[in-house]
């Protein structure tokens, strides 16, 4: 006698039924009858492992509901969009393996701001050193500045307004007149203020207000701050030579160090 054929599993039972519209709304994470969605007992199914997708938030009597084994909803990996959004921002907030993110430190800030007969700059100059490249410290520059002419284009004897906006960086290691006149910078003597019967009213200039700011000498860490700003006199004269000295080190490429572009720090708001 022939022993007895195996039955084939038959094909998975696909269910479909119509929910009727619930009495009470359903809750944001329920599946199936755990959010509150009544089912016709007239089309109960069969099986007990069915998973029941998706929550019926507006279904009304018109409107089928899938139904899939749970068994293979457990197995397959669904990725919905709001996990692909989730993992993506996981990516980019790793950095990449052995590059520490580049870190700068302000040390100086130079600005110089006015002017007069529709002529007006508006500059500032961070210098900052860079502490963490694996190679000492590094100093670099960067500007942002602004000038407005009132009359930037001359046509038919008449004048129009323009301005120019300049952004650009100083690479320290590429350009050591930058710590030289940082040093000179320090070789400036301050002297204190006047007293009341020498003080004298403020002036009536053309000329834009620079100011120069940075940590007094010995005083590193413990939160001095040195300020020197004026139309003339040593600290204008210094900054007049260093800009003719630091004139061919301006570069409008952005720095980068160890393949890590560094983000612009300045900008208009």
């Amino acid at each position: 006698m022939e022993p007895p054929k195996q039955r084939s599993a038959a094909p998975a039972e696909k269910v479909t039924w119509r929910l009727l519209r619930p009495r009470t709304r359903c809750d944001s994470s329920g599946l199936g009858n755990a959010g509150g969605c009544p089912l016709t007992p007239k089309f109960q199914p069969r099986e007990r492992n069915l998973l029941l997708l998706p929550c019926c938030h507006s279904f009304s009597r018109s409107e089928p509901a899938t139904i899939i084994p749970r068994s293979q909803s457990r197995r397959e990996n669904v990725y919905t969009p709001r996990m692909a959004v989730i993992l993506a921002t996981l990516l980019v907030a790793v950095p990449v393996s052995g590059q520490p993110p580049i870190r700068s430190f302000e040390r100086y800030r130079v600005t110089l701001q006015g002017g007069g007969l529709g002529v007006d700059v508006d500059e500032t100059v961070l210098i900052s050193v860079i502490l963490d490249d694996g190679e000492g410290e590094r100093w670099i520059a960067e500007r942002l500045r602004r000038d407005y002419n009132w009359c930037a284009d001359r046509t038919n004897s008449r004048c129009s307004p323009g301005e120019r906006v300049i952004h650009d960086w100083i690479d320290g290691d590429a350009c050591p007149e930058l710590k030289t006149s940082l040093r000179k910078l320090s070789q400036i003597a301050v002297v204190g203020f006047a007293p009341p019967e020498r003080s004298s009213p403020g002036t009536v200039t053309e000329t834009p207000l620079l100011t120069v700011s940075g940590t007094p000498d010995r005083m590193a860490g413990l939160g001095a701050h040195l300020t020197l700003a004026g139309f003339t006199g040593p600290v204008v004269d210094w900054w007049s030579r260093s800009e003719r000295s630091l004139a061919t080190c301006w570069s409008t490429k952005s720095l980068a160090i160890g393949g890590q572009e560094l983000e612009a720090q300045l900008s208009f708001k």
